[in-house]
């Protein structure tokens, strides 16, 4: 039996709703260990409603779906779908929070309220799934509501895994 390690980052422009897969298990393989990281940043101009922004919660969760399923959105469906083979590895929110004004006092810089540190899960999944099915791990997440307009945001997640195979 061998193990493998697999490694994915992605990131979304837009603030909205948004998944991508990060692994794919085979029939057969155990997803043993997850580590991996998210985070954001973003910018407003500092003539909107502070609070307003403050308080779009942006979450994120780290699950497990089968091929030909589409990951549940992390703000709307946080319950376990299809355990133990379809649910969450982790999930979590996070608040915009202040952390530097442009030069000229026009811009608000702003990033997640959470550091920036990586979670390291030993939830063990089987990819108990029929011939001709994967076991996809995905990250999804789903803000409170649009990101200000007078600005951008930009989020992103990384992934490594570790993987069991038993025919190697």
């Amino acid at each position: 039996m061998g193990t493998s390690w697999t490694r994915s980052v992605q990131a979304s422009l837009p603030w909205g709703p948004w998944a991508q897969q990060m692994a794919t298990l085979q029939p057969g393989q155990t997803l043993l260990r997850t580590r991996f990281g998210w985070g954001f940043t973003g910018t407003t101009s500092t003539l909107v409603d502070l609070n307003s922004v403050a308080t779009n919660i942006q979450t994120l969760g780290i699950c497990t779906v089968t091929s030909g399923t589409q990951a549940p959105n992390a703000r709307t469906q946080s319950g376990d779908f299809f355990p133990p083979l379809e649910r969450w590895i982790w999930w979590e929110n996070r608040a915009p929070a202040v952390k530097a004004f442009s030069t000229d006092g026009s811009t608000i810089v702003w990033e997640a309220s959470a550091p920036q540190e990586q979670v390291d899960t030993k939830g063990m999944v089987l990819a108990n799934v029929a011939s001709g099915q994967t076991l996809g791990l995905w990250a999804s997440w789903a803000p409170g509501g649009p990101w200000d307009s007078s600005g951008s945001a930009f989020v992103w997640a990384w992934v490594s895994c570790l993987i069991s195979d038993p025919t190697t």
